[in-house]
């Protein structure tokens, strides 16, 4: 019976990881022919490079602690360049994320830019929120008003707070 409910997770795992490539290669096609991406489309560009930033994270923070000359330095940096060849759309999703405005990626999707943008392997638009607190799901600005017993703070989703 173990036997049986491992074998069905496994098969799910393939099935869900066939289904986000089957999805990544429509948007790729998409993007070549020059249309514009649905805010779901962007979705799916913006978690394929997500993921490809989260796991390029680790490698990157390993080749960064060790000697240039390290042969575990070397190995991480052979096993990020194959890394990226898993990720054929990386390039094509980045460029099409950067050119995007919020209004065009949806406000769902601002968020998941904004947790990914302090990732080094992830290209955040310009407009995108970067926090390095990585606790932090977005910035908060406090402003100063005219009454020194309230303040107005601005959170990463728009939103205003008095206090």
């Amino acid at each position: 019976m173990k036997i049986l409910k491992l074998l069905s997770l496994c098969l799910l795992a393939v099935a869900a990881v066939s289904c986000t490539g089957d999805e990544a290669e429509k948007v790729a096609a998409k993007l070549n022919n020059g249309e514009q991406l649905t805010q779901q489309e962007y979705g799916v560009a913006i978690d394929y490079c997500g993921k490809f930033a989260e796991k390029a994270e680790g490698l990157q923070a390993s080749i960064d602690a060790l000697p240039d000359d390290s042969s575990t330095a070397d190995k991480d940096a052979e096993k990020l360049a194959d890394l990226k060849e898993k990720y054929p759309y990386l390039d094509l999703f980045n460029k099409a994320i950067q050119s995007a405005t919020q209004d065009q990626v949806g406000k769902d999707n601002v968020k998941k830019i904004n947790r990914y943008a302090s990732l080094v392997w992830f290209s955040a638009p310009q407009w995108a929120t970067i926090s390095t607190n990585p606790d932090a799901v977005g910035l908060v600005e406090e402003t100063p008003s005219n009454d020194s017993d309230t303040a107005v703070i601005m959170g990463a989703t728009g939103e205003t707070v008095v206090k």
